[in-house]
């Protein structure tokens, strides 16, 4: 039976996420190697408008490191797409010729609408389609509900920390304007939440995995802990009341928290518990296989 292996890469506004898999003629899948890493890719972006040239290196090393696994397990098709960063990055041209210049990767920057579509599909393998999926990023987030319902919000836990929380630690009344910040982006874009309620409610990405590995108290990541765990939002809640007293110093310490998303982790805890509010969820499922998931079944799917 002829196979096929694929690697797909998520290039995001704070990570970057390889997935290396199998495929067969039946779409069976078999994931050879999966990797996150932390290049922080839109740090600075919100004051800038640019990527920085720090951002680019950082981020070209982790790619660097990925292609060597990729010959390693003989990939034949790299498929990489860029989101919010380099949508929004004045410099994003250069930075795309910088990179396919030093590792020879081909980014396709996807629209919002795109990435929203391709972050549900990956969630309807495990949790079914009567869902609505909440997907924080660091530079936006989108909310989906099928493919005729799904919008993109230019905040994530990034731009928001960027903006609205310069102390360290945060102070109450930054905490009570972002929290503002949120509810009005809610408002503006998500306008009635009805439509928006289904039998269950997903988040994706980093932030969502981290707030439930430190609910968990993980020492180590656990991917098989963490996706399909379900959380309530006083859970949530509870993250965020250990979190803002806190140094991001201090936050590194915790345990299920990678040191890296430490400065981010309160907004975009606070992002994920305003969102369950206003749309009307007690319960949140978290979902480990986002967008690299999506372009990976998107092959099946020709979708």
């Amino acid at each position: 039976m002829k196979k096929k292996i694929y690697a797909t890469i998520d290039i995001g506004t704070n990570s970057v996420l390889l997935l290396i898999a199998e495929m067969d003629t039946s779409h069976h899948i078999t994931v050879l190697e999966e990797d996150a890493d932390i290049t922080q890719l839109g740090e600075g972006l919100a004051a800038l408008h640019i990527i920085s040239p720090a951002a680019v290196e950082r981020t070209i090393d982790v790619l660097q490191r990925y292609l060597v696994r990729c010959k390693a397990e003989r990939v034949e098709k790299i498929i990489a797409v860029g989101t919010e960063a380099l949508r929004r990055a004045k410099n994003a041209p250069a930075v795309l010729q910088e990179i396919n210049t030093q590792t020879g990767i081909e980014i396709e920057v996807i629209s919002p609408e795109r990435e929203a579509w391709l972050t549900y599909l990956a969630a309807t393998k495990d949790f079914g389609e009567d869902i609505t999926v909440m997907d924080i990023g660091g530079g936006s987030t989108e909310f989906i509900a099928g493919k005729a319902q799904l919008l993109s919000i230019p905040i994530g836990s990034v731009t928001l920390t960027e903006s609205y929380l310069p102390s360290n630690p945060a102070t109450l009344p930054e905490q009570t304007t972002l929290v503002n910040i949120i509810d009005e982006h809610l408002k503006t874009y998500l306008k009635n939440p009805s439509p928006w309620k289904k039998r269950t409610f997903v988040a994706t990405a980093g932030t969502a995995t981290t707030i439930a590995a430190m609910h968990l108290k993980l020492d180590s990541y656990d991917q098989a802990r963490v996706h399909g765990l379900s959380m309530t939002q006083h859970d949530v809640t509870s993250i965020e009341k250990i979190v803002l007293p806190l140094t991001t110093q201090e936050r590194a310490q915790l345990p299920g928290l990678h040191p890296k998303r430490a400065p981010f982790i309160l907004a975009g805890s606070i992002l994920l518990e305003r969102a369950m509010h206003y749309l009307g969820y007690d319960c949140v499922m978290v979902s480990d296989r986002g967008l690299r998931w999506g372009l990976l079944y998107s092959k099946i799917t020709n979708n």
